[in-house]
C-alpha cells in the first residue's frame, strides 16, 4: 500500500510540475516580442501628437508671423531644436522627424568599480550546485527511502568591475566570488548529517549589454560523508575533489525567457571525479513587481558529467514568484530531479528526488522617469540604489531664445515631438525595454500645463502598453532630492532652497517627501530676475548664465544694490521685484535720456552687483531657515543653483557656521530626469497613482 502511494504521489509532482512548466510558457508566449509594448505606446502618443498638431493656427507673436500648426512649419522655423548633453552621438530618428537629435553618453560612464552591485552573469535558478540560499525538501525512495532535506548556504558578490557601473543590468567585465555549503540532512535519523559539499569559485564575467552575457572562471568542489552516516552505514569517505576551469554563456531570448550553456575542465580531479562537465538550462520569470497574486516561475537544468559517462541529472523547478515593492523575491514551488546524485559523495548513485522548494533573492528596481515641467524633455533610467542607466535631457533654448523666455505653446508642442524619442534614448544607453522596468515615474506638478500634460499623457500610455505602476513626481521636491543622488548620503532631514527660474523657496525637509514650507518668493523668483536683468543689460538668453559670465568680469562692490527683506529677520520672504527695478534705474541713471550704450565694464560692474545683492539675500534666508528649523544640513536644489558665486558663498557660510551644505553638479541642478529617482522613495512605500492622475501646473508660492 505505502509504494502504491509513493507512486500516485511521484506521478502527481510529475504532473503538477509539466502543468506548472505547460502554464508558465503559455504566459511567456502571451508576453512574448510579437507584440513590442514601447511600439503600442508609441502609437498612442503618435496619435496624441497628430491630435495637437490638428489644432487650429496659434499666432506666434514672432514678427514673421509664423503659425505652429504642423510639424513641417514647426522645423522650418525652429530648425535647431537638439537633445543636448556633454557627448553628441548620432542616433536613429523615425522617418520624416522634423528635429535633427543628438544624446550624450551614459552619465555613469565606464570606469573601475570597488565591490560593485549587482551581477553580470546570473546564477542559473535550477543549477544543482549553484552558490546560493535554498532549501529543499524531498522523499528519495531510490536508494534509501528516506525523507532528505538539501541545505545550500552560500552567495555570490562582484568584486571589481570596469564597466558602467549599472547596478540592475551592468556592462563591461567583472570579476565576481563565490563559495557555499551544501548540506544533506537525513529527517529519518535525527536530522543526521549525510554529506556535505563545498564550493569555492572566481568567475570572470562580461556582457556587451545585448542580451548575452559571458562567463569564464575557476572553482573548486571537494565533498565529505557525515559521520553519523559513516557509522549508521559502514561507507568510507572517498574525498571527492574537483578543480576546475569553467566556461559558460547565457542569452536572454526577452525580458522573461533566458537561456543558457556551460562547460567545465577539471585540471584536478580525486575520488572518482572525472574531468569534463556540462550544463544546459532554460528558466522564466516575468519581471516587475507582481502584487499578492504573484506569477508563475520555471527553470529547468540537465547536468552532465563525464565520471557518470554523461548521464548526469535533470532538474526542474516550477510554482510561483512574488516580488515585492523593494525588488526582493519570494519563491515556492516543486523541486523534481531525476538522474546520477547531486551530492558528490553519491554522484554514482541514482535518484529521484520530489519534493518542495523555498527560494528567497533580492533584485534591483528598475524606474522610468520622465520630466517636461517647463522647456526641457528629459528621461532617465534609475534603480533604487540611485544609479543612473541612462539618461537624456532635449533642451528648448535655441527655441525661445528670440523671444527672450520660455514660450509655453511652444515647449508643449517641442515636447510632444521630443518625448518618446528621448525615452527610447534612456533606455537604449540603459540596455533595456520597457518590459525590463518596474515602474514608471513623470513629473506632475508645479510647471507649465502643456508642457506637463505632454509628460503625463506619454507615461499614462506606457503604462497602458506594459501594465507597469505609475509614479507622480513632485518637481520642487526632487530638486532637492538631487542632494541625496549626488552626495550618496543621508541628507534628511534638512533645509531645502530651491532657486529656479519660476521659484524661490525653502522648505523644512523632514523626509523625501515630508516637506513644509517656511517661506518664500512674494514676487519675481530669483532666476526671473536673473533672466530680466539680462535682457536689460542686452545680455543673451538664458539671463542666468549670461549675468554670472558677466559679473566674473566686474567688481561686485563697485555698486550695491538693495537686499529686500535680509534685515526682517522674522520673515523667511525673498523679494526680487524692486531689486529688478533698482537695476533699470541704475541702467537709465543719471540721465534718463542716455544717448550711449553702456560700455562693457559698467556692464560687468551691474551684473556684479546684481549677482551679490542675490547671493547674499538667499544666504541670509538660508541661515535663518536653518536657525528656525533647528537642522544643521542645507540642500540646495533648481537652475539658480548652478550659479558659481552662489555656491562659493554657501560654502563660506557652511564653514563659518558649521552645518552640513549640499549642492548638487552643474548637471543636476537644472532640469533633469535623474533627480525624479525620488520616485524610489515612493515606490518602497507602495504609493502609485491610476490612470486619472492629473497635472498640478502653476507656481507654488509661500512667501
Amino acid at each position: 500500500m505505502d509504494a502504491t502511494l509513493r507512486i500516485a504521489a511521484r506521478s502527481v509532482c510529475t504532473w503538477l510540475c509539466l502543468v506548472a512548466a505547460w502554464l508558465s510558457a503559455a504566459a511567456a508566449w502571451a508576453d512574448g516580442p510579437a507584440i513590442d509594448p514601447f511600439l503600442a505606446a508609441s502609437r498612442t502618443a503618435e496619435a496624441s501628437a497628430v491630435r495637437l498638431a490638428a489644432l487650429p493656427s496659434v499666432d506666434s507673436g514672432a514678427s514673421d508671423g509664423v503659425q505652429l500648426t504642423s510639424a513641417e512649419n514647426y522645423a522650418a522655423a525652429y530648425p535647431s531644436a537638439a537633445l543636448t548633453t556633454p557627448l553628441s552621438t548620432p542616433i536613429a530618428v523615425p522617418t520624416g522627424a522634423p528635429v535633427a537629435y543628438h544624446y550624450d553618453a551614459p552619465t555613469s560612464g565606464w570606469g573601475y568599480e570597488l565591490l560593485p552591485d549587482g551581477l553580470i552573469y546570473r546564477s542559473y535558478l535550477a543549477g544543482p550546485r549553484e552558490s546560493r540560499m535554498a532549501l529543499h525538501t524531498f522523499h528519495n525512495e531510490s536508494v534509501r527511502n528516506e525523507a532528505l532535506w538539501e541545505a545550500t548556504l552560500g552567495g555570490r558578490r562582484g568584486i571589481i568591475r570596469y564597466g558602467n557601473g549599472d547596478a540592475a543590468n551592468p556592462v563591461g567585465w567583472q570579476i565576481d566570488i563565490e563559495g557555499a555549503a551544501q548540506v544533506r540532512l537525513n529527517l529519518d535519523e535525527a536530522r543526521d548529517v549525510d554529506a556535505s559539499d563545498f564550493r569555492f569559485g572566481v568567475p570572470f564575467t562580461y556582457t556587451a549589454g545585448d542580451g548575452v552575457a559571458y562567463k569564464f572562471g575557476y572553482y573548486h568542489v571537494s565533498s565529505h560523508l557525515g559521520d553519523e552516516f559513516i557509522l549508521r552505514n559502514g561507507n568510507t569517505r572517498i574525498n571527492y575533489v574537483r578543480d576546475a576551469i569553467v566556461a559558460g554563456v547565457s542569452y536572454q531570448l526577452n525580458p522573461c525567457w533566458r537561456v543558457y550553456g556551460e562547460t567545465a575542465f577539471a585540471f584536478f580531479t580525486a575520488g572518482g571525479a572525472q574531468p569534463w562537465e556540462f550544463q544546459i538550462g532554460a528558466e522564466y520569470a516575468r519581471p516587475g513587481p507582481t502584487g499578492f497574486a504573484g506569477t508563475p516561475f520555471f527553470a529547468t537544468n540537465a547536468h552532465l558529467r563525464e565520471e557518470t559517462d554523461f548521464g548526469g541529472d535533470w532538474t526542474v523547478q516550477t510554482g510561483w514568484l512574488w516580488r515585492g515593492v523593494t525588488g526582493s523575491t519570494f519563491r515556492l514551488g516543486l523541486h523534481y530531479m531525476n538522474g546520477k546524485s547531486t551530492n558528490y559523495q553519491f554522484f554514482n548513485q541514482f535518484e529521484e528526488q520530489l519534493g518542495f522548494g523555498i527560494w528567497y533573492n533580492s533584485t534591483v528596481l528598475r524606474l522610468l522617469t520622465i520630466e517636461s515641467t517647463c522647456d526641457e524633455t528629459a528621461a532617465a533610467v534609475v534603480t533604487d540604489g540611485l544609479e543612473t542607466l541612462g539618461a537624456v535631457v532635449a533642451s528648448q533654448t535655441d527655441l525661445h531664445e528670440r523671444f527672450g523666455g520660455v514660450v509655453p505653446e511652444i515647449a508643449s508642442r517641442a515636447h510632444v515631438e521630443r518625448i518618446l524619442p528621448v525615452v527610447d534614448e534612456a533606455l537604449r544607453q540603459a540596455g533595456l525595454t520597457l518590459a525590463d522596468l518596474d515602474a514608471i515615474a513623470v513629473a506632475n506638478r508645479p510647471g507649465l500645463v502643456g508642457s506637463l500634460l505632454v509628460g503625463v499623457a506619454a507615461a499614462k500610455a506606457l503604462c497602458v502598453a506594459t501594465g507597469l505602476p505609475l509614479i507622480a513626481v513632485n518637481h520642487l521636491q526632487a530638486h532637492v532630492y538631487a542632494c541625496k543622488i549626488a552626495s550618496g548620503e543621508e541628507v534628511f532631514p534638512c533645509v531645502g532652497l530651491i532657486v529656479s527660474g519660476g521659484h524661490t523657496n525653502l522648505y523644512r525637509c523632514d523626509g523625501p517627501t515630508d516637506f513644509t514650507p517656511l517661506g518664500g518668493t512674494i514676487d519675481d523668483a530669483a532666476g526671473e530676475a536673473f533672466d530680466k536683468v539680462g535682457a536689460m543689460l542686452g545680455l543673451p538668453f538664458p539671463g542666468g548664465p549670461a549675468v554670472s559670465k558677466a559679473a566674473a568680469q566686474g567688481d561686485r562692490n563697485a555698486i550695491r544694490f538693495p537686499r529686500p527683506l535680509l534685515d526682517d529677520s522674522g520673515r523667511l520672504a525673498f523679494s526680487f521685484s524692486g531689486l529688478k527695478t533698482a537695476v533699470r534705474y541704475r541702467i537709465e541713471s543719471p540721465d534718463a535720456e542716455r544717448d550711449t550704450p553702456l560700455s562693457e565694464a559698467e556692464r560687468n560692474d551691474i551684473a556684479a552687483g546684481f549677482e551679490e545683492a542675490v547671493v547674499d539675500c538667499l544666504v541670509g534666508k538660508s541661515e535663518l531657515a536653518l536657525r528656525q528649523a533647528g537642522f544643521d544640513t542645507l540642500c540646495v536644489g533648481g537652475g539658480v543653483a548652478a550659479n558659481g558665486r552662489l555656491r562659493e558663498r554657501l560654502g563660506e557660510s557652511a564653514e563659518k557656521h558649521g552645518y552640513r551644505l549640499y549642492i548638487p553638479p552643474m548637471s543636476l541642478c537644472t532640469d533633469n530626469a535623474v533627480m525624479g529617482a525620488i520616485a524610489v522613495e515612493r515606490f518602497r512605500a507602495g504609493k502609485f497613482e491610476s490612470l486619472d492622475l492629473d497635472v498640478h501646473p502653476g507656481l507654488e508660492r509661500i512667501g
